[in-house]
């Protein structure tokens, strides 16, 4: 979302709101506060998900659980002098983010694509039985069943 020299653009978020409540929380706890800092910042990682296309490593719904746990552990550490409630919660936004789909990434390349190449090269002591283990286990991956 491109914002104008005028600030005719609508915000991301309400910062002054934004702070109170995190204000209220570090003050008293109360519980209110932190669902309603969650619900007034939604929009900023809705944003940065899907301009950045980071769906396409995890699900939206799997993006959105994340931050908004990092936020809610997050509020106890905002402190107004060192900037805004914007500033603030879009660093944790976008540090958790890209957190996630680092990590997506890392499992991604760790995976093996499964073939006879593959469970050919596995260690079974040259036993037959452990060899028969070995594909049958390497047939219910592939079929996606689980094993009785």
């Amino acid at each position: 979302m491109k914002h104008s020299g005028n600030g005719a653009s609508p915000t991301h978020c309400d910062t002054a709101q934004i702070e109170a409540l995190m204000a209220a929380y570090q003050a008293n706890r109360d519980l209110a506060s932190l669902s309603a800092i969650v619900d007034l910042v939604q929009r900023r990682p809705l944003t940065l998900i899907r301009f950045h296309r980071t769906t396409r490593y995890l699900p939206e719904d799997e993006l959105l659980s994340d931050v908004n746990l990092k936020l809610l552990k997050a509020v106890d550490r905002f402190d107004p002098a060192r900037g805004t409630a914007f500033t603030y919660s879009s660093a944790t936004i976008q540090n958790t983010l890209r957190t996630a789909v680092s990590h997506a990434r890392v499992v991604r390349k760790r995976c093996v694509r499964l073939s006879r190449a593959v469970t050919n090269q596995l260690h079974t002591n040259g036993e037959i039985d452990s060899r028969d283990a070995i594909e049958d286990l390497a047939h219910r991956i592939k079929a996606g069943s689980r094993p009785p």
